[in-house]
């Protein structure tokens, strides 16, 4: 599509060597795209921060509340997308 401006938001499950990188990687200067959020084991130890970004790390027991709270924002604020 010809002048299509969309950005697609996406999330990255795992963050350990690839995961950083492509967290890291600018995206939406580039691709049209956006990392909203991350997620890898319960127990790793970048759960629970942000990076300097600001995309929040979660633990995959996390994915299914956290996409679905994600879907929900972007049915109540369309422009949000």
């Amino acid at each position: 599509l010809l002048n299509d401006n969309a950005i697609t938001n996406v999330m990255i499950v795992g963050v350990g060597n690839m995961g950083r990188a492509l967290l890291h990687y600018r995206f939406h200067e580039r691709n049209k795209m956006k990392v909203v959020m991350a997620f890898d084991t319960d127990d790793h130890p970048e759960v629970g921060s942000t990076t300097s970004d600001g995309i929040p790390i979660y633990g995959i027991s996390q994915i299914k509340e956290k996409i679905f709270c994600f879907l929900k924002v972007i049915k109540l604020h369309p422009s949000f997308v």
